[in-house]
């Protein structure tokens, strides 16, 4: 891996787009003083993620963006991006694949950094871990800038350790030890939390359990208040059907005992008919008689009238015979069109009755056929059930193979890992310094530790305010909780007004509403839904409407009137209903009445109202015809009458429903009011307590981010005080190891060959039982068609079967119905023929008339028998009208039984009526209650057996106040919680053994790493040592601190001739060898991709830089080598030159140089 390019832009003094390439071999940069050389060094270090402005030699991040010049604006950001070549997969992980990385960084004047991994946008954090144990970074030791070189020989032994242990590669161990610090501190942090859940949610456990057992307790009371008011409806309605069934059979008597006496009646009627027909014929007789008596000389024009009237009367019995004779043919041949019907309807309903039996017959067949294909299918089933838990079986047995399969090839993945991982342990030889990154981490740990109370103590404040929001929105959704009973028990009070007002209002009888129905009168309004009536003058209201109070309004009267005279037992008032928002005045007497769509003077012009009873009886002989007072008892007082009406209770409650009902309403408009109130209370403090979560959890997660910062400052802290003191004990151990690895990897190895065999068989297996389930599927799929197939047949021929029951019925019906209508049609053709015979004896009797024509010529001889005759036909007619007033007698005294027995029937009619809208009423009642109508009575129960336990049951439940119903779910929902928050506290537990087991695994591993690195960088410095010098001895040593807690390394030189006390008594130019021996030593140990050196040889003396421009050589060919000098030495070393400039004041700008040039440009500088 090696650094092919540098791209600038707007960096410091680099104000154009600057590429800097570097080919293989040494690079050297040079130019004069102040020409921007060591910003490329800056560039460097800035990209692979330096977040210390100082360090960048500047006071802010912004400071790194080119400030303008004379002739140039300032930038508005900067950016740098370093190629690398990694065609050797040196940085492994997702990129190993890639040939060349870029990272690039980019700045605004805002201050803040974007990062980009060849081309995508990502964190500073995935920068360093590119370059973890590489040797590279912001501030390693493979980036020497001016000045340091020196420094390097006076750090403390702890920022020498941090120094080694990049060197040794620890740096990534380091990191997973500070990500398991991290992942421990967040386990604990979570297991905390968790702990407090859940005993937030024991205690919210008990009391929901608290609630649900009541809850069970009020569904348990509601239930018995429903069964209870079941048993009580029962009782009711055996209580109303027996009395409906009493007068039912009174009904039927009363209309048995009428129509008795209607049959006399009838037979009276026709006793009567042939007195007055005898009556007529003695007044006939008489009149005749006079007239021989009184007339004799006009006898014979009055016989001859009277032979035209017979004539006359004979022409009208024929008439009356022919239409006897064509009502009769008429009837005879309706009689024998019903006649041929009803046998038509016998062999239609023979036949009917084949084809049902036909079909029961086909229907049963098919439900065998049905069966045994159910049962064949079961068996199908069974078989098919059985393949696939062998299936199921073989899968289970082919995952478990699978299973082990991948378990053995993750144990050889593993293994490998092991063994590549051992022979890389094997294989280390190189080690860093972390000194300096210690410190900085101790100071940014102390810094994050300072932030995290600050959030904790800002946490716990808006913890307290959280609470006081709960508090407050459980108080606010009690008042809505509050607001919304009160509501719906006001509804229930408004509904049963209405309902009472409505009953009040509906008219009586079965006529009445049927009438209302058909002429859609029934939505039309009452009389009493348009009056505003004062208290005080209710009673007066009541007595002068009374039943009018229901009158129905009505357009037109006109419209309805004929429909109204076809009422027979009915009592309706209509009137004429003008528009709705029209308000009348009532008449002058009566102020405290008004009324809207009606006209009221109609009603009350007949009424006065009188201060008292003693008033109107007093002045009820000034009162015009047909008026009347009106006391405020309700009594009606006219000239010589008084009455008053208490018959129907509930229409005089009419206006008190009116009055509750409008006081209901406004309580429900302050309800809903004071409810939309509430919810913009209950709104608010959602919204509040919204936010207070909001900002809560915004805290939560700054605190959660810097405690994962503050573990990972304590984890880079700890790391670099680790030692890694058991490398050498540990060196054998890791080659036993490698030998133990490499076995176990042949036996996996022969495992694997072992399970694929068994996998292969078992797939066979597998494949088998398939192939046999789908071809069971395949013959239960038409089995399961056949089955649908006969199961819709049989639905077909139910239909068929029920479509011929029905039409059997209708044939049954209608047999009756001519049945019927055949002795109807006897009756009428007996009643024609009695007709006819009537007819007959007249016609007799007419001829028997006629025979008298020859006596008119002696009607003078009769003259004398004429006053005989009369005398006879007055005695005669005198015994008719005796009888005929006796009969009538008769008729008037069964019309009064009839009448008497017509209103002892509609009296029952309407208690019938009455029983049966209570039943409705109750079952309407029952239905809103839910009534279980199977309840079982015990014996004795009676109604107010039941009303008592309804009020012991009432006041068990208002003594359990209000009641959570929600308490029983909420409590399974929790107690799911709390079981998955059990499960999540162990699983917790567990991953902190596992992650206590990793942090000593890697402690373990980072202080042999360590060790093993000392001791090889320790060997090399002795070796570079005297190189350098020419002589001399030079070596790094363990030391403790001195609170005794940790340790650190610290280095010692002892040139050739000089025995200095300490390394601070050495010249520069010593102190600078020392440092690049100690730099060289790590190199050869663990190289870094490139090693930047900038001005390493400006304190060294010619003799001095010729060695160090020896170790150069040496070096460059395992690491890629760029410095940065003035030294006409080291420009001679270099393979490659590039030359920094600044012709333009303030602007950096890169050019090719030879040595003479570049000679010259040191010179300059």
């Amino acid at each position: 891996m090696r650094l092919l390019k540098i791209k600038l832009s707007g960096f410091k003094s680099f104000a154009d787009p600057t590429t800097l390439e570097f080919p293989d071999g040494i690079a050297a940069i040079t130019g004069p003083n102040g020409a921007g050389k060591s910003n490329l060094i800056d560039a460097v270090r800035w990209v692979m993620g330096e977040s210390s402005a100082k360090t960048l030699r500047g006071e802010s991040m912004p400071d790194v963006i080119f400030g303008g010049s004379n002739t140039r604006k300032p930038a508005g950001q900067a950016s740098v991006e370093l190629v690398f070549d990694n065609s050797d997969g040196r940085v492994g992980g997702d990129y190993a694949a890639y040939n060349e990385i870029a990272i690039r960084r980019v700045v605004g004047r805002d201050g803040v950094s974007q990062y980009y991994l060849n081309g995508t946008s990502c964190r500073r954090r995935d920068i360093t871990d590119i370059f973890l144990g590489t040797g590279l970074g912001p501030r390693s030791y493979a980036i020497i800038e001016q000045g340091t070189i020196s420094r390097l020989v006076d750090l403390k032994p702890e920022e020498w350790q941090v120094f080694l242990e990049e060197a040794a590669g620890v740096s990534k161990y380091k990191e997973r030890r500070r990500e398991t610090l991290a992942r421990v501190e967040n386990t604990r942090e979570r297991l905390e939390r968790v702990n407090e859940i859940r005993d937030e949610l024991t205690k919210r456990l008990n009391q929901l359990a608290q609630q649900a057992r009541q809850a069970e307790r009020f569904r348990a009371l509601r239930e018995a208040e429903r069964l209870t008011r079941s048993r009580l409806c029962v009782l009711e309605q055996k209580v109303f059907r027996d009395a409906l069934d009493v007068r039912t059979v009174e009904i039927r008597e009363r209309e048995a005992e009428i129509e008795g006496i209607r049959a006399q009646l009838t037979r009276l009627e026709l006793h009567l008919l042939e007195f007055a027909e005898r009556r007529r014929n003695a007044s006939t007789a008489d009149q005749d008689a006079q007239r021989h008596v009184f007339e004799t000389e006009k006898r014979i024009a009055q016989l001859q009238s009277a032979h035209e009237n017979r004539i006359a009367e004979r022409d009208r019995l024929i008439r009356e015979q022919e239409r006897i004779t064509r009502e009769r043919e008429r009837i005879e041949a309706r009689l024998r069109e019903d006649e041929g019907l009803l046998d038509q309807d016998h062999t239609e309903s023979e036949a009917l009755e084949q084809a049902l039996e036909a079909t029961r017959s086909e229907i049963a067949r098919t439900g065998s056929d049905l069966r045994a294909i159910g049962k064949q299918k079961s068996e199908l089933e069974d078989h098919l059930d059985d393949l696939r838990d062998r299936l199921a079986d073989a899968r289970q047995r082919t995952g478990l193979l699978a299973l082990e399969h991948k378990h053995a090839r993750d144990a050889l993945t593993s293994l490998h890992d092991q063994q590549e991982e051992l022979t890389r342990k094997l294989d280390a030889t190189t080690f860093s310094a972390l000194l300096e990154k210690r410190d900085q981490a101790r100071s940014v740990h102390e810094i994050r530790l300072h932030e995290r109370s600050r959030y904790e103590s800002e946490f716990a404040e808006r913890k307290k305010t959280l609470d006081a929001e709960q508090a407050a929105l459980r108080q606010a959704e009690a008042g809505l909780n509050r607001t919304a009973i009160e509501r719906e028990q006001a509804r229930a009070r408004l509904n049963t007004h209405e309902q009472m007002r409505t009953q009040a209002l509906s008219l009586d009888g079965e006529e009445a509403r049927h009438w209302l129905d058909t002429n859609h009168l029934r939505g039309c309004p009452r009389l009493a839904d348009l009056l505003e009536v004062d208290p005080e003058v209710e009673p007066l209201v009541r007595a002068v409407l009374g039943n009018r109070l229901k009158a129905i309004g009505v357009e037109r009267l006109e419209t309805c009137a004929e429909s109204l005279a076809a009422l027979t037992s009915s009592t309706v008032v209509l009137f004429e209903a003008q528009t709705a928002n029209a308000r009348h005045e009532a008449p002058k007497s009566f102020p405290a009445l008004t009324a809207r769509g009606v006209d009221l003077g109609d009603f009350f012009a007949h009424a006065q109202p009188a201060a008292s009873l003693p008033d109107a009886l007093a002045g009820r002989r000034n009162l015009a015809p047909g008026h009347c007072f009106v006391t405020p008892a309700g009594v009606l007082v006219g000239r010589s009458w008084m009455a008053i009406d208490r018959g129907d209770p509930a229409l005089g409650s009419v206006f008190v429903h009116d009055r509750e009902i409008r006081s209901i309403q406004q309580e429900l408009n302050r309800l809903e009011h004071d409810q939309k109130r509430q919810s913009d209370i209950l709104e608010t403090a959602r919204n509040r307590l919204e936010q207070a979560m909001r900002e809560t959890a915004e805290l939560e997660e700054i605190i959660a981010r810097h405690s994962e910062d503050l573990l990972q400052s304590g984890a880079l802290c700890a790391e670099l005080e680790a030692r890694v003191v058991e490398y050498e004990r540990q060196r054998q151990d890791w080659v036993a190891s490698e030998k133990q690895v490499q076995e176990q990897r042949s036996k996996v190895e022969a495992q694997i060959k072992t399970l694929e065999a068994s996998m292969q068989s078992t797939e066979a297996e597998r494949e088998k039982l398939e192939t046999a389930i789908r071809r069971e599927a395949a013959q239960r799929e038409t089995v399961q068609e056949e089955q649908e197939r006969l199961s819709a047949r049989i639905e077909e021929l139910e239909e068929r079967e029920r479509e011929q029951y029905i039409q059997q019925e209708k044939r049954r019906f209608a047999h009756d119905a001519a049945q019927t209508r055949i002795a109807e049609w006897k009756e009428l053709l007996g009643s024609l023929a009695v007709e006819a015979n009537a007819l007959a004896e007249k016609e007799d009797q007419l001829a028997g008339a006629d025979s008298e024509r020859a006596g008119l010529e002696h009607a003078l001889t009769e003259r004398q028998q004429a006053g005989t005759r009369l005398a006879e036909a007055r005695d005669t007619l005198q015994s008719i009208e005796s009888e005929l007033e006796a009969h009538e007698r008769d008729r008037s005294e069964y019309a009064r039984q009839i009448e008497e027995l017509r209103s002892r029937l509609e009296e029952h009619k309407l208690a019938a009526q009455d029983l049966t809208t209570r039943l409705s009423e109750l079952e309407t009642r029952a239905e809103r209650i839910r009534c279980d109508w199977k309840v079982s009575l015990e014996e004795g129960v009676s109604a107010e057996d039941c009303e008592a336990e309804l009020r012991k049951l009432e006041q068990k439940l208002e003594r359990l106040g209000q009641v959570n119903l929600m308490a029983t779910e909420d409590y399974e929902t929790e107690q799911v919680r709390k079981k998955a928050l059990d499960q999540q506290f162990e699983d917790i537990t567990s991953a902190l053994s596992t992650l206590d087991e990793v942090m000593r695994k890697i402690d373990r591993e980072s202080q042999a790493r360590f060790h093993e690195t000392f001791n090889q960088v320790n060997q090399g410095l002795k070796q570079l040592f005297p190189r350098l010098f020419g002589g001399g001895y030079a070596e790094l040593r363990l030391v403790e601190n001195e609170s005794g807690t940790g340790g650190g390394v610290s280095l010692y030189a002892r040139p050739p001739g000089k025995r200095p006390a300490s390394i601070s008594q050495l010249s520069g130019g010593e102190k600078a060898l020392v440092a690049v021996a100690v730099v060289f030593a790590i190199f050869n140990l663990n190289p870094a991709p490139f090693c930047m050196l900038d001005e390493v040889d400006a304190p060294m003396d010619e003799g001095s830089i010729a060695r160090f421009i020896g170790l150069v050589r040496e070096l460059s060919t395992r690491v890629q080598l760029i410095l940065i000098s003035h030294n006409r030495l080291s420009l001679e070393s270099a393979d490659n030159l590039i030359g920094v400039t600044m012709q333009e004041p303030g602007v950096s700008r890169l050019v090719a140089v030879s040595i003479e040039e570049a000679t010259r440009l040191a010179a300059a500088g």
